[in-house]
């Protein structure tokens, strides 16, 4: 090995050093293209969480969650039969309330809140009448409480205060 071959290597060595002393302390010298992204940064967004969908696609998921809470709040053991009719009930007679909770609710298939949550709460109610189906007390107390969601008038009962309430029945 010659000079020549000592003095290639430890400048290469020289420059890769320095390269990895940017990387990791690049951000605290102020160097900006070496800052990472911080966590927050990193989180998704309810827009990432829950993307836009197809009207169809939205109606059939509400359809199937307007059913599975009737299901879950009543006394009755409701059938695969019942619960079929009452999804078409749902797409035969309540087309236009899926519709609106659907744009209330930006077409995404996450949580409901205001408005689309009080015109869900009015549709389980609604078609749980229809169907003379009745509601457990807590369950007919929480829909009614959210009725309200979205107002600027809530009062002293709101969602979260009903469910406190129903509880202790």
């Amino acid at each position: 090995m010659g000079s020549n071959d000592i003095g290639l290597m430890f400048g290469g060595l020289v420059i890769i050093g320095g390269v990895l002393i940017l990387y990791l302390k690049g951000c605290d010298l102020g160097i900006e293209f070496f800052c990472r992204d911080s966590a927050a940064d990193l989180e998704p967004t309810p827009e990432d969480l829950y993307p836009r969908e197809r009207i169809l696609t939205v109606m059939e998921y509400i359809a199937n969650q307007v059913v599975a809470d009737i299901d879950a709040n009543t006394f009755l053991e409701l059938g695969r039969d019942r619960l079929l009719e009452l999804k078409s009930l749902l797409f035969d007679k309540y087309k236009n309330w899926m519709e609106d909770i659907a744009e209330f609710n930006d077409y995404r298939l996450s949580p409901l809140s205001g408005r689309a949550l009080a015109k869900y709460s009015q549709l389980i109610l609604d078609v749980a009448r229809r169907s003379r189906i009745r509601l457990n007390p807590a369950g007919e107390a929480l829909f009614r409480a959210n009725l309200f969601a979205g107002s600027q008038n809530v009062g002293s009962l709101t969602p979260t205060r009903a469910m406190q309430v129903t509880q202790f029945y």
